[in-house]
């Protein structure tokens, strides 16, 4: 469990604009700014 949340973190850092992207889309500008990539846990 621990390694598939490992996998899916450095997805997300790598995949960062089609997160936001995503995010951005889905749930609005306010929800996608509030994002913090500085503390992803």
């Amino acid at each position: 469990m621990i390694n598939q949340g490992l996998c899916y973190l450095s997805w997300l850092t790598r995949h960062r604009s089609a997160f936001d992207s995503l995010v951005r889309d889905r749930l609005g500008v306010p929800t996608a700014a509030q994002v913090l990539w500085s503390a992803p846990a």
